[in-house]
């Protein structure tokens, strides 16, 4: 009977120790984070996100530029190949009309260099154009749709999908000059350039003149602002086609921060501001004349 009672007054005593160990477990608080450190923690996130983020998209429109000119350099690489095989002479368009009379003639010259060569077709693409205006239909190789670029027979796309081509060869050198006004403005001879260096060849615009010989075709502010302001949403394939509030600076219409990419004669690139495309004498006449 002893035994009896001292084994239930242990095992009472075990019980008690056991809820007393329990109510311990259960009284003694956790830790973890408070309503108002979990707010601190939330502010410096967001506070960090908004300082993180414009130096993120400022590196990503610097990649995007970055790429952009290697397109040009590339354009730029693909036209010297094809001038050393064609004893300096760049290819010329059917006709002298300025405007091109046309998509597919006008990319004549274009298409005819990138045929000689074929680099890929994302060339023709600069990343921060998003206009769909400069979406071509890629075209027949015969020209049968004059809306076309014609480079079917160079990429192996369906003639009617649609390729972007956000760049330009100077209009300049595609024209074969018939007569002595003509002889004035055009020469598809790369020699004939006094100053390569202050010639544009390629810009990441569409179709474009550069500026050249005090003549009105040069001079008109619209030809200009095809550089300056490259993401226009215009076609920019004739000086008709561009508005004339385009004849100015638009930073609306800028596509890179630094300017648009422009690639000269002695196949040097840089970037030009809208002002200093508007602002600057660069060349396309060909006959001898007084640098400035």
């Amino acid at each position: 009977m002893d035994m009896a009672k001292r084994n239930h007054a242990a095992n009472r005593a075990t019980v008690a120790m056991t809820i007393r160990s329990c109510r311990g477990c259960l009284c003694t608080p956790r830790k973890g984070f408070t309503l108002i450190e979990l707010l601190v923690a939330i502010a410096i996130i967001a506070l960090l996100i908004g300082i993180l983020l414009p130096s993120l998209a400022a590196a990503r429109e610097a990649a995007r530029s970055i790429k952009c000119f290697s397109n040009t350099r590339s354009m730029a690489l693909t036209t010297q190949l094809y001038l050393d095989a064609n004893r300096g002479n760049f290819p010329v368009r059917n006709n002298s009309a300025t405007g091109g009379g046309g998509n597919y003639n006008a990319f004549l010259p274009s298409r005819t260099i990138l045929a000689a060569d074929q680099r890929p077709v994302d060339i023709l693409a600069c990343p921060q154009d998003k206009e769909d205006v400069r979406l071509y239909v890629v075209g027949d190789a015969a020209g049968k749709d004059p809306t076309g670029l014609g480079v079917v027979g160079i990429y192996n796309l369906d003639p009617l999908s649609k390729v972007r081509y956000s760049y330009g060869l100077n209009n300049m050198t595609g024209i074969k000059p018939v007569t002595d006004a003509e002889r004035k403005l055009f020469n598809p001879s790369f020699y004939a350039y006094p100053f390569p260096g202050k010639t544009l060849m390629y810009a990441d615009s569409t179709f474009f003149n550069a500026r050249g010989h005090n003549l009105t075709i040069n001079d008109e502010p619209r030809l200009k602002g095809r550089i300056a302001n490259a993401s226009a949403p215009s076609l920019l394939n004739t000086l008709a086609a561009i508005p004339a509030e385009y004849g100015r600076p638009v930073i609306g219409a800028r596509r890179h921060r630094a300017g648009s990419n422009v690639m000269h004669m002695d196949f040097h690139g840089e970037a030009f501001s809208q002002e200093r495309a508007f602002s600057a004498f660069y060349y396309s006449w060909t006959e001898p004349v007084a640098a400035p």
